[in-house]
This record gives structure tokens, sequence and C-alpha cells, in this order.
């Protein structure tokens, strides 16, 4: 014996509400002809003799990704599953302009971008001072050298800012000396 389902269908604002002998989602859908799209999801509990249905539609989410746009169609989720989607792992220096436990939503975008850093070293020198000792003792215009005087050494490595391979800046200047001068 065939007992008609009181069914409850959800698909965005639009509420339906029917009464069918039939219980496959495919011919509810069609009944209450709702057709599904690329990517829209189908949610279906039942409790006792109610089937309650909803629709989830699917949106779009762009994400710009070093630069390189691409699409994913979503019925909702994070940013963090947008990305999983479009097949994208973040690399430790990759920054995201969402936070990536954001809810996603229609018409959003989401930029990833590639920072990276390069260092440079250069060496310089730095000069000793000559230090002068007076003494009444000394004729006028002696000069005895006590201590050869030898220049240091310093050392400056500067790490220089790119985004997605363009060059942003100098990001830090670090100056140590390795030897230092004799005077």
């Amino acid at each position: 014996m065939n007992i008609f389902k009181d069914v409850y269908l959800t698909d965005g604002e639009r509420e339906i509400k029917l009464r069918t002998y039939s219980t496959s989602t495919e011919s509810i859908l069609s009944k209450a002809q709702v057709s599904l799209q690329y990517a829209d999801e189908v949610k279906r509990h039942e409790n006792n003799n109610d089937i309650y249905i909803d629709v989830l539609r699917a949106f779009p989410v762009l994400i710009n990704y070093r630069e390189e746009p691409s699409v994913v169609m979503l019925t909702g989720g994070t940013v963090e599953d947008a990305l999983d989607k479009a097949d994208i792992v973040l690399n430790e220096n990759d920054v995201c302009s969402v936070p990536i436990t954001t809810d996603v939503c229609k018409g959003m975008s989401v930029d990833v971008d590639e920072v990276t850093y390069s260092k440079k070293t250069v060496y310089s020198s730095i000069e000793f001072d000559t230090s002068f000792e007076y003494s009444e003792d000394f004729p006028k215009g002696y000069e005895e050298i006590k201590v050869e005087g030898k220049d240091g050494t310093k050392q400056i490595t500067t790490t220089y800012k790119y985004v997605n391979g363009e060059y942003q800046g100098e990001s830090g200047k670090i100056e140590s000396i390795t030897d230092e001068p004799v005077t």
C-alpha cells in the first residue's frame, strides 16, 4: 500500500510544500519544477512520513592565485574549502587577502600572493684610527709606530622583498663587524 508523503522543499528563499507518493529526490524536484545547476547540492532527510529537501545553490568564488585567476563553484564553506577545491596549497610565504577560516559568499574574491625574500651580503672596510702620543721627550717631528694599524671588516646583509616575483623594496638590513679595526 502506497502512502503519500508530505514534502517540505526549500530552494533559497522559496519554500514549497507538496504531497506525493514518490520518494525519489529526482522525481520530487521534477514535480516541484526545481532544476539543479552545476555544483548545486541537495540535502535530504526524513522524519516519520515527511521528507525535507534543501536545495543549496552554488555560487562563484574568484581566486587570484599569484595573479592567475580561477573560479570555483561552492554552496558554502570557508576560504580554505575554496582553495582546496581549486587545488591550491598555501606555502609558508603565501599571503591570503582573507583569513582562510572566513565563510565564502556569493561574489567573493580571494587574492593569494607569493611573498619571497632574497638576501645580499656585502663586506666593507672599517678604517682604523691613528692615535698619536705626544711627549716633550721626543724631538720635534719625531714619529714612532708602536702598533701597526689594520682596517676592520663590516658585513652588511640586506633583505629584499618580492610579491609574485615583483620587487617591493628592502625589508631589512643587518650590519655586523666581522673584524675589529686595530688602532
